[in-house]
């Protein structure tokens, strides 16, 4: 730990500097989620905050440092009504990134290792969930052959009570139907053995 900051921290503020746009904003987000002012995340934030080409890294890195108490001027952050005209056309989707390793068996859970992997594990996640929501919407809406969607179950509903109760009734459907070849078996030993 470098300045007093865990290593974990060391690496979001690294990721302010990578080539990925989303890496980037993640990074800010985090940092400013953490919330804890020091000199060094609040130099990387102010930086990202004036000189990253992204928009969107931008005002991440703004609303990083408004949530650690830092001012920032009004009239560089944008609204989100303003931040992207409409009459612009969609970027380009940015090709998927790496998929992260999986956490190593060495690594302690809950120490800051282990926290930092899983965080970019969730950034990884959280960028392929945007490129593919994009894909999704810039796709036509007309698809041709059938449309298929999910089956009409409760199982899906938004209601925690209705879910627990699908489950149970799915359970015990099968164990019904488990227990029913079970018990002519057994009535049919009993009465051979008879």
């Amino acid at each position: 730990m470098s300045d007093g900051l865990p290593k974990w921290v060391e690496n979001l503020i690294a990721d302010l500097q990578d080539s990925d746009h989303g890496v980037r904003r993640n990074a800010a987000t985090r940092l400013g989620m953490w919330g804890k002012k020091h000199d060094r995340i609040v130099s990387a934030l102010q930086a990202s905050h004036q000189n990253d080409p992204d928009q969107k890294v931008r005002i991440a890195a703004a609303t990083a440092l408004q949530g650690l108490g830092i001012p920032v001027a009004q009239d560089s952050v944008p609204s989100r009504a303003s931040a992207a005209p409409a009459s612009l056309p969609p970027a380009p989707l940015p090709s998927p990134p790496e998929v992260p390793p999986s956490v190593p068996s060495d690594v302690a859970p809950g120490s800051p290792q282990h926290v930092m992997l899983l965080e970019r594990r969730l950034m990884y996640l959280e960028m392929e969930t945007q490129r593919l929501r994009a894909t999704i919407s810039a796709a036509p809406s007309a698809t041709p052959g059938p449309v298929r969607s999910l089956p009409h179950t409760a199982l899906l509903n938004d209601s925690f009570l209705s879910r627990a109760f699908a489950v149970w009734g799915h359970a015990f459907v099968a164990q019904l139907l488990l227990s029913i070849p079970i018990y002519v078996l057994f009535l049919l030993f009993l009465t051979a053995g008879g």
